[in-house]
């Protein structure tokens, strides 16, 4: 009898790890990097602004 196997569970498994790697990819790349710098930077200058806290309601408006 042939053996069975689940495509599906495998995909999601390599799809996922293609996200994962698409995005950690994306953050060390060197423009986000250079950009990273010249946040700290700013910071630690005291050019750092304080916002107030998001709530779940605005979290969901980035997304839609």
């Amino acid at each position: 009898m042939p053996e069975k196997v689940n495509l599906s569970s495998d995909f999601d498994s390599d799809a996922k790890k293609d996200i994962r790697n698409h995005c950690t990819a994306s953050f060390y790349s060197e423009s986000n990097m250079a950009h990273l710098r010249r946040g700290i930077a700013a910071l630690n200058a005291g050019e750092g602004k304080e916002h107030e806290m998001l709530t779940e309601e605005d979290n969901t408006a980035v997304f839609e």
